[in-house]
């Protein structure tokens, strides 16, 4: 997928036990996939892992400002080599993470939810999903996803690529305010699911929205 988004959106379908993910672009297209519990089991390990490697490494740059501009050149250049290596491949081993200097497990998570709070907060959930795109996936129905990747970009964004049973992918990328936003859409709408995954971001989760219907804008 080349177009830009403009749109996501997670719904809980119960007659198939599955969400229904949307995704709208500023094209005016639109794909629609199925994440099933076992894909999002596998899909939140990914994304936690990674949102968790994004917040070392803000804590570190936070760290760096303090240094003086020619080992702060240095240090950086050092860090986004080794973040353009950074893959976490869903369903397989973790990666091989950037060296940063270690958060103890309630600092990072404390950090990490006040990040999360900061992104959701700044985003609208509730305009409806627009409803005249074209479905791209029209003929076939919405793509049951299998598998995907997870892959930290240079530019500080999460490249998604979501490979569907047939081999059919969908690729999109995610600003870290999007990414938070997208996190949030897969709490809600498990929560409405209640399959009992109890998906939380950092200590700050903010609760499901009640009709578990989630879009953002």
């Amino acid at each position: 997928m080349t177009d830009s988004i403009h749109q996501l959106s997670m719904k809980y379908i119960s007659e198939q036990d599955r969400i229904l993910f949307r995704l709208g672009t500023k094209n005016n297209t639109e794909y629609q996939m199925w994440f099933t519990r076992r894909f999002v089991i596998i899909l939140w390990n990914s994304l936690h892992t990674l949102l968790s490697l994004k917040t070392e490494i803000h804590h570190e740059d936070d760290s760096l400002a303090q240094e003086d501009k020619e080992t702060l050149h240095s240090d950086s250049s050092s860090l986004k080599s080794e973040k353009a290596h950074d893959r976490d491949v869903v369903n397989s081993e973790q990666p091989e993470q950037p060296k940063t200097k270690e958060l103890s497990s309630e600092a990072r998570e404390a950090l990490l939810g006040m990040q999360h709070q900061e992104a959701i907060r700044e985003t609208n959930f509730k305009k409806p999903h627009k409803k005249d795109n074209t479905i791209l996936t029209a003929k076939t129905g919405p793509l049951l996803i299998a598998n995907g990747t997870v892959t930290n970009e240079e530019n500080a964004t999460t490249k998604i690529n979501l490979i569907a049973f047939g081999g059919a992918k969908i690729q999109f990328v995610l600003t870290k305010k999007l990414l938070h936003a997208f996190c949030q859409l897969l709490i809600s709408s498990t929560t409405k699911a209640k399959w009992g995954l109890k998906l939380t971001v950092g200590d700050g989760n903010i609760a499901p929205l009640a009709d578990g219907k989630t879009n953002l804008h």
